[in-house]
């Protein structure tokens, strides 16, 4: 009776030894990313730029995920995009936004993004090798811009302007222009249509004007990732004009 125990025992080992060799199946994904922008990308250090994926929950089961963070790489916050964390019912999906920002990016990007369940880093997923993040760092763009006319002459207390332009040629738009007066001058800057970002081609116009007068002051106009142009600019207690008149011209 021992001997026919022992022969039962000998094919459950051997059984289970076969099963163990057989190779592993995949299990299908339990998130899914559908690319809604480019993923791959040549970014500026001084850019910033958005790459948005559909992320889809296909298990049956509601699940809590959350994304691995990415230096320079921040969630875009809005209706029906994907918080940090964020909760998907099954089928249910949202859009994860991502803002790029290029000087805060230690160098090129070569996988991504990762969402994991929160506070368990072995259960990740990502997007297919083909439509992960793929970043490349590239140098800084500047906008070309100029300020025409170069200088001016006005009466005090009488107000002028000049015009900025960004060139055509201009890879990106100017952002953010100021002028810089030196402190001891008496000018005052009204930014007039130049607060908004000036595209590649458009031109703003800025005004000025002075309580005291003053010889060629120098007034520096820049932005973010701008070229600098310089208007120099004359205040005199009284002028002639063109038209005769010492008032300034009207505009």
């Amino acid at each position: 009776m021992e001997f026919t125990a022992l022969t039962l025992v000998r094919p459950c080992i051997a059984g289970l030894a076969f099963a163990a060799a057989l190779p592993a199946t995949a299990a299908a994904p339990l998130i899914t990313f559908s690319p809604l922008t480019p993923t791959t990308l040549a970014l500026p250090v001084n850019g910033e730029a958005i790459v948005l994926y559909q992320v889809t929950n296909t298990s049956a089961m509601p699940h809590g995920f959350q994304m691995q963070p990415i230096q320079g790489v921040e969630l875009v916050s809005g209706n029906g995009l994907c918080t940090d964390p964020f909760v998907l019912t099954s089928q249910q999906s949202c859009i994860l936004g991502l803002r790029l920002v290029g000087s805060a990016i230690p160098g090129n990007i070569t996988s991504g993004p990762i969402v994991c369940f929160p506070g368990s880093p072995l259960q990740c997923w990502s997007p297919s090798p083909a439509n992960q993040l793929n970043v490349t760092l590239v140098p800084a763009q500047v906008a070309t811009i100029s300020a025409t006319p170069p200088s001016l002459t006005l009466a005090v207390g009488h107000a002028g302007a000049f015009t900025v332009s960004n060139a055509g040629d201009s890879p990106i738009s100017a952002q953010n222009l100021t002028i810089v007066v030196p402190p001891t001058s008496s000018i005052l800057v009204d930014s007039g249509t130049c607060a908004a970002p000036l595209v590649p081609g458009a031109s703003c116009v800025f005004q000025v004007v002075g309580s005291t007068a003053e010889t060629a002051t120098e007034l520096v106009i820049s932005g973010d990732a701008t070229t600098s142009s310089i208007v120099t600019v004359t205040l005199v207690d009284d002028v002639i004009f063109a038209d005769g008149f010492d008032d300034a011209p009207a505009r």
